[in-house]
């Protein structure tokens, strides 16, 4: 990458080149959303380029070390605690516990993907494509309730209505309702 397509990466909705975008697809945001998280944590992101060979991007973060309250410690020291074994790997930890999933993705390519990823788990997964498919979605789980006058309370019977226990939303939405 050049020097004038490495400034345009962390700005949002934005991509090296167009070419990005038709041979990869996305938004813009990745990078964008890497660089204010890094910047929220105190730290920051950069890259490193050369044409034709690659890219390397890295990023660091502020921390410091806490000391634990004192009596945390003297707790701790009346207590002996076995050292931890992990049992499960989180894949297995994943596939074990049926999720119903609510993703709500504009970008079909990025819905069609996270789609097929989460029910490679076994989970249940649904889509909508934008903010107003997502409410009219949640107009019919178990979980809506009407908050006003105007709007009638769900008639579906309690047996045949969504359960959702995570909704996996994009950031920005192209349609949405007040």
């Amino acid at each position: 990458m050049s020097v004038e397509e490495q400034e345009k990466l962390f700005t949002r909705f934005s991509q090296a080149t167009p070419r990005t975008h038709i041979k990869y697809g996305g938004s813009g945001l990745g990078l964008f959303i890497s660089k204010s998280l890094a910047t929220l944590q105190g730290g920051a992101i950069g890259v490193y380029s050369e044409g034709d060979l690659g890219s390397t991007f890295a990023f660091f973060i502020g921390v410091r070390m806490a000391t634990p309250p004192a009596e945390y410690l003297a707790t701790r020291a009346l207590q002996a605690r076995p050292a931890l074994h992990r049992t499960v790997t989180a894949d297995k930890a994943m596939r074990a516990v049926k999720l119903n999933v609510l993703v709500v993705e504009d970008n079909l390519v990025n819905q069609k993907v996270l789609k097929n990823q989460l029910q490679k788990l076994g989970w249940n997964i649904s889509c909508a494509g934008d903010g107003k498919e997502a409410l009219e979605w949640l107009k019919e789980s178990i979980y809506w309730r009407a908050n006003d006058t105007n709007e009638p309370h769900n008639t579906t019977p309690a047996q045949t209505r969504h359960e959702v226990d995570i909704i996996l939303m994009d950031i920005e939405m192209p349609v949405m309702v007040r």
